[in-house]
C-alpha cells in the first residue's frame, strides 16, 4: 500500500517537473481554458498545485465510483440470497422466476435500445460511435495539453482513489 502511493507521488512529481521545463502549450480550447483559469483563481498558479486540485478532485471521483460500484454488488448479491430465500420458502416458483428476470432482461435491453438511439442518433451505431470516441480522444488531449497538471493529477488521483475505495 506504502510503495502505491510512493509509486505515485514519485511519478506526479516526475510529470510536474517534466512540465515545468516544457515550452509553453498551444492555444487552449474553451473547457480546458476555462478549468485552468478556474484552478487559477482558487490558488492553483503553478503546474504541482494544480496536478494536486486534479489529484484530489480524481480521487474523489474514484472513491465514489469504487462505492457505487460496491453497492451495485451488495444490492444484487442481497437481492440474489432473497429470491434464493423466497424460492425455498415456497413464496415462489422457479418458473415463475425465470419468466420473470427474462420479462426483466426484455425491458433492459429497450431501454438499452432506446438509450442508444437517443445518444448516437437513428442511423448505423458503429460510425456513430467510432466517432463520438475520436472526438472525445481530441478534446482530451486538447484539455491535456492546455493544463497537464490537472488532468495528470486527475488521472492518478482516480486511480488511486478507485485502489483505495
Amino acid at each position: 500500500m506504502r510503495r502505491t502511493v510512493f509509486v505515485g507521488i514519485v511519478i506526479a512529481v516526475g510529470h510536474a517537473a517534466a512540465w515545468s521545463f516544457s515550452p509553453p502549450p498551444p492555444p487552449e480550447d474553451e473547457t480546458a481554458g476555462f478549468l485552468k483559469m478556474r484552478a487559477i483563481s482558487l490558488g492553483a498558479d503553478t503546474l504541482p498545485k494544480r496536478a494536486a486540485v486534479g489529484g484530489a478532485a480524481g480521487f474523489v471521483g474514484g472513491y465514489a465510483l469504487k462505492a457505487s460500484q460496491n453497492f451495485v454488488l451488495n444490492a444484487g448479491l442481497c437481492g440474489g440470497g432473497a429470491l434464493a430465500a423466497a424460492c425455498v420458502a415456497g413464496w415462489l416458483s422457479p418458473e415463475e422466476l425465470v419468466e420473470k428476470a427474462e420479462g426483466l432482461v426484455e425491458k433492459a435491453d429497450s431501454y438499452m435500445e432506446v438509450g442508444l438511439k437517443m445518444l448516437l442518433g437513428e442511423s448505423g451505431p458503429d460510425a456513430k460511435k467510432a466517432a463520438a470516441s475520436r472526438v472525445s480522444k481530441i478534446s482530451l488531449s486538447k484539455m491535456y495539453k492546455t493544463a497537464p497538471g490537472l488532468i495528470g493529477g486527475a488521472a492518478l488521483g482516480a486511480a488511486l482513489g478507485f485502489r483505495i475505495g
